[in-house]
């Protein structure tokens, strides 16, 4: 018979002190090539076998289910909004309790768990019949001082052991639990350890992993050209005198005009526009982003109608979008669209 296991999405983190990045958008969604987080930990629950998912967000709900909604992914999805914090385990017992599974999976989702073979953490899971089996990261042969990754497999049984009021944590409230009540906590040693977005910085690094490890990346829309570590959206165009160095990943409808680099590892969202003469390096833009002729822009994250005005460096900034330079991003944006020739 083949094993049921829930998959369950903890999207309810802790927010970042004064980050421009999750004013924007929950630390879900934020953009990992041309997809948000979220979706990535989602194909990776689809790919092991999980055709159940709940995302449990809090006040995140409603936005992240108006983009996602309940049928993505060839599975199905549900939400779950607690009023009061539950905390991780109070989320999963009351997101789980109704249903018969074998196993729970339970996942962060401000990472990438792809180096994370799932049907093989669950398979042995089982086999130690343990109530909670918990992802670390570790190289030592007992997992001594070894990290929880955020990834855990836990028993339907031990969610019994779960409050059902009040903030219930799973490292230092269910664990404990398990100890007391003579159920096995196990580990699984992940090598390497999951990417995870904590800050500007780790969110463009969690970028180029994923852009620099094909095996772990989901296949790419089929409407990207791949070569050599490039991708690019059949409907953008890249100038006959532009380069682009990977890995690099080009968004439907971008423009780079004569001149103009895109060096890797990088990820251009829809509609970007990178006029001639211009740089664009190791960097992440989201929509509709543009860099003016002859400017620099390197380890930056430019948002959703953000600019980098002509002749200018930007070097490990955040930008945000201007009315008048979003503006002036459009009318760059036309005359480049019917001046731009296909690579």
């Amino acid at each position: 018979m083949e094993t049921q296991v829930k998959g369950i999405i903890l999207a309810g983190v802790h927010r970042w002190r004064n980050s421009l990045l999750e004013q924007t958008a929950p630390r879900a969604m934020l953009p990992v090539v041309n997809r948000p987080l979220v979706e990535h930990v989602i194909a990776w629950l689809r790919e092991g076998g999980v055709s159940d998912v709940t995302i449990c967000a809090n006040s995140d709900t409603r936005t992240i289910r108006d983009r996602l909604g309940a049928e993505r992914h060839r599975c199905r999805i549900r939400y779950y909004e607690d009023e009061l914090p539950r905390g991780p385990a109070g989320c999963v017992r009351d997101a789980s309790i109704d249903g018969a599974f074998d196993a729970i999976l339970v996942t962060d989702a401000a990472m990438l768990p792809y180096p994370i073979d799932l049907r093989d953490i669950v398979c042995a899971h089982l086999r130690s019949d343990a109530g909670l089996t918990v992802a670390v990261a570790s190289d030592s042969p007992n997992h001594e001082g070894a990290a929880p990754l955020g990834v855990y497999v836990v028993a339907p049984r031990a969610l019994q052991l779960v409050p059902p009021i009040g903030y219930q944590d799973i490292k230092e409230a269910l664990v404990s639990r398990l100890h007391a009540s003579g159920e096995r906590v196990t580990t699984y040693a992940v090598k390497p350890a999951c990417p995870r977005v904590t800050c500007a910085d780790t969110y463009l690094a969690v970028n180029a992993w994923l852009l620099e490890n094909c095996d772990h990346r989901p296949q790419m829309d089929q409407d990207y050209d791949a070569s050599g570590g490039i991708w690019v959206h059949r409907s953008a165009k890249v100038h006959q005198r532009a380069r682009v160095v990977g890995p690099a990943c080009v968004g439907p409808e971008c423009v780079i005009e004569d001149a103009a680099m895109i060096i890797g590892p990088a990820c251009l969202g829809r509609g970007c526009a990178v006029l001639p003469g211009s740089i664009v390096s190791r960097s992440i833009l989201w929509d509709e982003a543009g860099v003016a002729p002859d400017a620099v822009v390197d380890r930056c994250i430019m948002m959703n109608g953000s600019w980098a005005d002509a002749n200018s460096h930007q070097y490990n900034r955040v930008l945000q979008p201007q009315e008048a330079r979003r503006r002036a991003l459009g009318s760059f944006r036309i005359m480049a669209r019917h001046e731009a020739r296909p690579a």
